[in-house]
């Protein structure tokens, strides 16, 4: 309890002594929407640092295949917006993410 309090009382003090700041900077809030955007992170496929990952294996006809997701760190704003909006459907879930939240991604 005493742990929850000093919680409490260094973020007013914060918030007091930097109130022009965000709660949050930009940097930490896309690192929440990397983990849990709409119920399932980003990072289950593309890895903690989506540089892309084999997310399955398998045979079919007699040959070893795989699933692997791309690395998604250089990728043009264009091309990222491109696979939440427009893309065609996919492995991939279709988050229903605001604009901002997308910029915030990127």
């Amino acid at each position: 309890k005493s742990l929850t309090v000093s919680i409490f009382i260094l973020l007013i003090v914060t918030t007091q002594a930097y109130p022009n700041e965000p709660f949050l900077q930009i940097y930490e809030y896309g690192q929440m929407l990397y983990k849990n955007p709409r119920g399932i992170g980003c990072h289950k496929c593309h890895g903690e640092h989506a540089k892309g990952m084999t997310i399955a294996k398998y045979r079919h006809k007699s040959k070893q295949k795989e699933i692997k997701t791309r690395d998604i760190r250089h990728i043009s704003y264009e091309n990222f917006i491109y696979v939440f909006k427009k893309s065609p459907p996919s492995i991939m879930p279709q988050y229903r993410l605001t604009e901002a939240e997308l910029q915030t991604l990127h």
